[in-house]
């Protein structure tokens, strides 16, 4: 008895739940990755000089420094960044000029000036990447146009590309929904260990473009962060020459900086 009224309730459910229509199953979204990674490389490559005000946050070890900066930049490879104090005024204009760094402390009326590859020897630059690359990462040259960036795998709504050198795996994390990228990671070529975690938030639109307004950059072999607030840009607008230079007066005092061990 127990059996009939079983298959009775089993029948009857099932001639229910057919007259229900059946649910459309959505086909997986087909994402054209090289279709996202071109229009990204399309941003970088058409960035030709750019003007920057940011305010940075930085903490290590017993450091804490927190200041703002003017940025300039123009092709080919030429930046100056203007330090600033809390009152505004310069404390250390620097120029990075093809293969050339220049660096001047109005307050001490000192100047250091070496070729850029003595520069990245010494113990002014202990952050395990390239000068440049962290200059080339504030202007939004974050290394997406390079020729051998490929796509590896889809991760929800992130689109995951990578590119290697002689020196570094770069992974880089892009919402493919907003053409934006959102996340990078740039690691040691030779060993694997992580030298620095980009994240990349507080997007805005910027003659179609969608730039982040915030960075937060993590170097884990030293334990520091580096915030990064983009408070005015000005992109592909023409900058004064004068910005390209920094007059050092006649009776400054020129400096080395000590190499590393």
């Amino acid at each position: 008895m127990l059996n009939k009224v079983v298959s009775g309730l089993v029948l009857s459910l099932t001639l229910l739940l057919s007259c229900f229509p059946a649910r459309k199953l959505t086909a997986p979204e087909q994402i054209d990755a090289q279709e996202v990674l071109e229009t990204l490389r399309s941003n970088e490559k058409n960035l030709h000089s750019l003007a920057l005000l940011l305010e940075f946050k930085f903490k290590g070890k017993g450091k804490k420094l927190s200041t703002e900066a003017e940025v300039f930049y123009k092709e080919p490879e030429t930046y100056t960044v203007y330090f600033k104090s809390s009152s505004h005024l310069n404390i250390l204009k620097s120029v990075f000029r093809n293969d050339s760094v220049l660096f001047y402390l109005p307050e001490t009326n000192e100047y250091y000036l070496d070729s850029y590859e003595n520069f990245s020897q010494t113990k002014g630059w202990e952050w395990g990447i390239e000068p440049k690359d962290f200059l080339n990462l504030l202007v939004g040259k974050n290394g997406m146009a390079e020729n051998d960036l490929k796509f590896i795998k889809r991760e929800k709504n992130k689109l995951v590309f990578v590119s290697e050198n002689d020196l570094y795996e770069k992974r880089f994390w892009v919402d493919h929904g907003k053409n934006r990228l959102v996340r990078c990671e740039w690691r040691n070529k030779k060993n694997g260990d992580s030298l620095m975690r980009i994240e990349y938030k507080r997007h805005k639109d910027y003659n179609g473009q969608s730039l982040p307004g915030f960075l937060e950059i993590k170097i884990p072999r030293h334990k520091e962060t580096l915030k990064i607030w983009f408070k005015k840009r000005r992109i592909n607008l023409p900058i004064p020459e004068e910005r390209f230079g920094v007059r050092i007066p006649s009776d400054a005092d020129r400096v080395w900086l000590k190499e590393k061990d």
